[in-house]
């Protein structure tokens, strides 16, 4: 949990810094400390992005049956 992980993840995910702190549940102020390193990155943010990287797409749901991509 460095920040040149984080700054891979994001890079291999497309993300940007408002979209990153959205998906941890943090501030922008909070993520661009753990981007320059100068606080170390929350366990928890870090376990959640990853979680949340992780969901599905999309469900289409038609009648009874639905179906997660």
């Amino acid at each position: 949990m460095t920040p040149e992980h984080l700054k891979a993840l994001m890079d291999n995910h497309q993300l940007n810094v408002k979209r990153t702190a959205g998906l941890m549940s943090v501030s922008v102020g909070a993520l661009y400390h753990w981007l320059k390193g100068d606080r170390p990155i929350s366990r928890s943010a870090w376990e959640l992005l990853i979680i949340r990287l992780q969901e599905p797409v999309t469900i289409t749901i038609v009648g009874d049956n639905w179906q997660v991509r």
